[in-house]
C-alpha cells in the first residue's frame, strides 16, 4: 500500500526543509514500496 504526503505553506519558504520532508517519508516506509520522486517548490514539497 502506498502513502502520500505532502506540505503546502503559502506564508514560508519550505525549501529550506526539504531533509525535514524526507524525514516525516522515511516514517512512512513500512507502508511499501512505490515511487519516490520529489517535487519541490518555494511553498510545496511533495512527493510524487
Amino acid at each position: 500500500m502506498c502513502a502520500i504526503c505532502g506540505w503546502i505553506n503559502e506564508k514560508e519558504d519550505l525549501s529550506k526543509n526539504q531533509d525535514r520532508f524526507k524525514e516525516m517519508l522515511e516514517e512512512m516506509s513500512c507502508r511499501g514500496k512505490d515511487h519516490t520522486g520529489y517535487h519541490f517548490e518555494k511553498h510545496i514539497l511533495l512527493r510524487t
